[in-house]
C-alpha cells in the first residue's frame, strides 16, 4: 500500500474546474455572473411563478427541448439563441427572455415537465425539504444515534462515503462540550490535582460525572438510518422525484453581479429584436 495524501487546499484548487480552466486558457480574469454558468447558458437560477429552480440546457439538443416545452420553438430561429456559442455571446438579452418565459409557470410544472423530456433541472431546496426528500433518505444521509444526556435520539448528516462490501460504523456520537477535557489533559502530563486546581481557577469548567464525560466505550454504538415511508417512496419513484411538494421560494445569490438589462418585449417576437454581433 501507499499513504495517500489529500489536502484541503489542493481539493479547493480541483474544485475550480471550469473557472480555473477558463482563467489558464487565457490568462485572464474572468467578469463575475453569480449563480450563472460562465460557459453555458441558460445553466443558472431561474425565476418561476412561485420561487426559483435550476435549469440547465447543457448543449443546443437539451436547449431545443426546453423551448419545446415552454411552446417557444421560435427561438431556434433567432441567431441568438440557436447555438450554445450564440447564447453565451448574448448572455445578457437571452437571460432576460428566458426569465420572463420561466416566470410564467409554477416551480413544480418546470420541473415535471422539463425532467419528462430530458432537460437538466433542479429544485432549491431548504434543509427540510432536503432531509424529508425519500432520495436523500434513501441514500441513508440523515441517522439517529443515542447521545448521553439526550432524552430523545439525535439527529445528524449521514456519511457520503459508501462501500461496496461494508457499511460505514458510527461508532461514538459527537461528544459534548468539554467531555474530553479531563482525558486530554491526564494524556498530556497533568496529575489530578493539577486538573482540580484548573478546575477551582476557572480555567476550565468541566464535570466529571456530567453525561459524556465517560471514556470512550469499546463497544460499536449503532447509527439508525432515517428512512421516507414506503408511501412516499412509491410516489417518487412513481414521478421521479418528490417535486411537485416542493415549496421553497429561495431567492438566488447573485454575489453582487447585477445582470445586463437589455431591451426585451414579450409581446414582440424576439427575432424581430437586433442581433448582436
Amino acid at each position: 500500500g501507499q499513504h495517500v495524501a489529500i489536502s484541503m487546499l489542493d481539493v479547493s484548487v480541483a474544485l475550480l474546474q471550469n473557472q480555473g480552466m477558463n482563467y489558464l486558457a487565457k490568462k485572464e480574469r474572468q467578469a463575475r455572473v453569480g449563480n450563472n454558468h460562465p460557459n453555458v447558458v441558460p445553466y443558472q437560477v431561474m425565476p418561476s411563478k412561485n420561487g426559483h429552480f435550476i435549469l440547465t440546457a447543457s448543449n443546443d439538443e437539451q436547449f431545443e427541448r426546453f423551448c419545446k416545452v415552454a411552446n417557444r420553438l421560435d427561438l431556434m430561429q433567432d441567431l441568438r439563441f440557436n447555438t450554445m456559442k450564440a447564447r453565451v455571446v448574448n448572455r445578457a438579452v437571452v437571460t432576460p427572455a428566458l426569465n420572463e418565459i420561466t416566470k410564467t409557470m409554477s416551480t413544480g410544472w418546470w420541473l415535471e415537465k422539463l425532467e419528462e423530456n430530458g432537460v437538466g433541472c433542479a429544485p432549491i431546496l431548504h434543509p427540510d425539504e432536503v432531509f424529508a426528500d425519500p432520495h436523500v433518505l434513501s441514500r441513508g444521509m440523515l441517522i439517529e444515534m443515542d447521545v448521553p444526556g439526550c432524552e430523545e435520539p439525535a439527529s445528524f448528516i449521514g456519511s457520503p462515503m459508501k462501500f461496496s462490501r461494508t457499511k460505514v460504523n458510527y461508532r461514538l456520537p459527537p461528544p459534548r462540550l468539554g467531555a474530553h477535557t479531563e482525558q486530554v489533559l491526564l494524556d498530556n502530563g497533568y496529575v489530578e490535582e493539577d486538573i482540580e486546581a484548573l478546575r477551582e481557577s476557572g480555567t476550565i469548567d468541566f464535570e466529571p460525572r456530567a453525561p459524556g464525560s465517560e471514556p470512550p466505550a469499546t463497544q460499536i454504538i449503532t447509527a439508525r438510518e432515517v428512512r421516507a415511508s414506503r408511501k412516499k417512496e412509491e410516489a417518487a419513484r412513481l414521478r421521479g422525484s418528490t417535486w411537485g411538494r416542493v415549496s421553497s421560494v429561495s431567492e438566488p445569490q447573485l454575489d453582487g453581479y447585477t445582470l445586463p438589462m437589455s431591451e426585451y418585449n414579450a409581446d414582440k417576437p424576439i427575432s424581430h429584436l437586433k442581433v448582436s454581433t
